[in-house]
């Protein structure tokens, strides 16, 4: 019996498909590929529109209720870990005298000036900002000073750029007081890490 041939219809390709199922498939992946582009941009966008320039920021309520848990209000003046006489949601400073005592409204006041005060220089950065990002470094710069934090290399990351992995690590190496390790300071720097990210 002689060999049948058997040929391939012309609209038959690779692998069984035809030309035109291939250009389905490949209109499909293309498709697909577009619209996880458009994804990747409204995302982006939206990251975006959710910072701001530093300087036309101001703390959150979630910011100023962050700082105020992790400094505990005391309306009597005693000594901090590094020793230095402190009242209200701690402040300190040369009008601050061990046994003093004020009123709640007082330490209000206090609260605010001081939070303005550790506001300015992050406020100073060139950088875009959460809103997270911007009220776990006034928390930290409310901690350990603005002098501290301008002269930080936590500052100069943020600044160079916002997003870089390695700004927990620097949150992280401010948890000693007055040479020591602080378990409180420790956890401190956790919750602003939780905030940065948040």
């Amino acid at each position: 019996m002689a060999a049948r041939h058997i040929s391939k219809s012309p609209l038959q390709g690779v692998g069984g498909k035809s030309p035109l199922q291939r250009g389905r498939v490949v209109g499909s992946l293309l498709l697909l590929a577009l619209l996880a582009l458009a994804v990747f941009w409204a995302v982006r966008k939206l990251v975006r529109n959710m910072q701001k320039p530093a300087s036309q920021m101001n703390a959150s309520p979630a910011g100023r209720r962050l700082i105020q848990r992790l400094e505990g209000l005391r309306l009597t003046a005693y000594l901090d870990t590094a020793g230095v006489p402190t009242i209200g949601w701690g402040h300190t400073g040369p009008g601050v005298e061990p046994g003093q005592q004020i009123t709640r409204q007082e330490a209000e006041a206090l609260f605010t000036a001081d939070l303005a005060v550790a506001e300015a220089p992050v406020r100073a950065l060139a950088a875009r900002l959460t809103q997270g990002q911007f009220d776990a470094l006034v928390s930290f710069t409310y901690n350990v000073g603005a002098a501290a934090f301008e002269g930080s290399t936590l500052r100069r990351k943020v600044e160079a750029d916002p997003a870089d992995a390695t700004i927990p690590a620097e949150f992280r190496r401010w948890t000693y007081a007055a040479g020591a390790y602080s378990d409180g300071l420790a956890n401190r720097r956790e919750e602003e890490i939780k905030m940065y990210n948040s």
